[in-house]
């Protein structure tokens, strides 16, 4: 709907340019980077998409009222220039280093909290690389600040399966896109990567 290329996101055409360019139907996902629900939708020439309408596969897919609902308060997000705040994937695409180092922080501290001082698992603030994912974005993978975690007993997977566990940890859907736990085997990786 937007240029995403100031986020990382270089190789996403515009939908609108990709219409203004010719093109006589443009199809993309409502979910990913749109950000609404998972559906997927049709745009262009009207002849065509009224054509495509009238073909007998559209009554096995045509959606639901939840989803235009849906939909429509995604859209109307966009049409009110509201969608970085609005919609959860591009608030996260969009959130700064600085914005991203609080959030860590912040998880830090709570989770520091919950697991009281008696806890052999250590954890450390460090830069590395998220990754965005999916079909819309395979291989941009934008700096971010990562929690390093490190447990005196367990190593690795088991630390990560530990921790997931534990009931501070999910807390993480508040964490945002660039903040993610990271095991003592990636702790050493992620070192060397900025070093």
């Amino acid at each position: 709907m937007f240029d995403l290329s100031e986020y990382g996101l270089t190789d996403e055409p515009i939908i609108s340019q990709s219409i203004v360019a010719g093109a006589d139907v443009v199809t993309f996902s409502g979910d990913k980077l749109l950000g609404g629900t998972q559906s997927g939708l049709i745009v262009g020439r009207r002849d065509v998409v009224e054509y495509i309408r009238k073909h007998p596969l559209y009554r096995a897919l045509r959606v639901d009222k939840l989803i235009y609902a849906a939909l429509e308060a995604t859209l109307e997000a966009y049409r009110k220039e509201t969608f970085l705040q609005e919609i959860p994937v591009l608030k996260m695409l969009s959130a700064t280093n600085a914005e991203m180092m609080k959030r860590t922080a912040d998880f830090a501290d709570n989770l520091r909290e919950k697991l009281a001082k008696n806890s052999a698992l250590k954890f450390e603030i460090i830069e590395g690389n998220s990754v965005v994912g999916g079909g819309s974005a395979p291989d941009v993978q934008p700096v971010t600040t990562l929690l390093a975690l490190k447990h005196g007993k367990f190593f690795g997977q088991q630390t990560g399966r530990k921790t997931a566990r534990h009931k501070s940890a999910r807390y993480h859907k508040n964490f945002g896109r660039k903040g993610f736990a990271r095991s003592a085997d990636g702790f050493r990786r992620g070192r060397e990567r900025i070093a």
